[in-house]
């Protein structure tokens, strides 16, 4: 009789977790997969069972668990980051397991204490190879970004430069925008607010625009972090216009690919470059699934 056996994956509650779905779908045909907040683990009746995978906040107390993962998908945003992340390393219960994003996020959470680490990069959906431009024309437009849009990242300065420079061509912009740039910035004809759709739909899109724009923040933790958004540009082999953000140039020369590299507002200096890239070929190997093999976490698990 087969041993059924269970991963549990706790997340503070408080984001959106792409890493959630990729995890449950690589481990579902060997696991019982679940997630949920400490509250939903609480009622859980399998723990002595389970390997408790905790995309990481602040878990002061010992859960029960056959064995514990801590996962370091980000590092902390918002004011004062550095002190977030100390309370995080020195307050923070011992796990079996740590995994980093990458080489950069181990260095600056700088753990000491002999707990083995793992490195299990970003990965984006293996679907996105078969993505296709979407079909309808109004999406054809010259760039398309998708992400947060807020003060804080500095997006407002981008578009005060897209919309003080380009009157003709259009920015599709997916993704919920904070209020205050919705209401600075909707009026204008060559913006096209979309708001937030599904993920395939919102990939079709990009597909069908001239250009992906992946506009990434300089300071902690955005320095140390993959951009997602790039990853998801390279595997489609899109055209993509980024600004010279550590994390984007980390990624680019990672990959040796030929994207625009503009200063922080990006649209001040990008003009001149359009129009005399060839076509780029989409990055192989990027998916979810190679990512999680490669990292050999399974030979940690139980």
């Amino acid at each position: 009789m087969k041993v059924k056996r269970f991963i549990y994956i706790l997340h503070p509650g408080k984001a959106n977790y792409p890493e959630i779905a990729a995890y449950t779908s690589y481990f579902q045909d060997a696991y019982d997969v679940y997630s949920g907040t400490v509250e939903d683990y609480e009622r859980f009746d399998k723990k002595s069972e389970c390997i408790l995978w905790c995309i990481m906040g602040l878990y002061r107390k010992p859960l029960e668990a056959k064995f514990v993962i801590h996962d370091y998908r980000s590092l902390s945003v918002g004011a004062m980051p550095w002190l977030k992340d100390a309370v995080k390393k020195y307050l923070n219960v011992k796990p079996d397991l740590r995994i980093f994003q990458n080489q950069e996020m181990k260095n600056v959470m700088a753990f000491s204490d002999g707990i083995t680490s793992i490195l299990l990069p970003m990965g984006v959906p293996d679907y996105i190879y078969d993505i296709k431009p979407h079909s309808d024309v109004q999406f054809h437009q010259k760039f398309c970004y998708i992400g947060e849009m807020s003060r804080e990242r500095g997006f407002d300065k981008v578009l005060d430069a897209y919309v003080k420079n380009y009157s003709e061509d259009k920015l599709v912009l997916i993704g919920t925008p904070e209020e205050y740039i919705f209401e600075k910035y909707s009026n204008f004809s060559q913006l096209m607010f979309l708001g937030r759709k599904p993920q395939e739909e919102t990939l079709s899109i990009v597909k069908a625009c001239e250009y992906a724009v992946c506009y990434f923040p300089y300071h902690r933790p955005h320095k140390f972090q993959a951009p997602t958004k790039l990853l998801e540009y390279m595997a489609m082999g899109c055209r993509v216009v980024c600004n010279d953000s550590p994390s984007n140039i980390r990624e680019i020369n990672r990959f040796s690919y030929d994207c625009i590299l503009t200063k922080s507002k990006v649209f001040t200096d990008v003009s001149p470059f359009l129009d005399s890239r060839s076509e780029v070929l989409s990055v192989e190997g990027l998916g979810w699934d190679e990512a999680i093999r490669g990292s050999m976490l399974e030979l940690y698990l139980l």
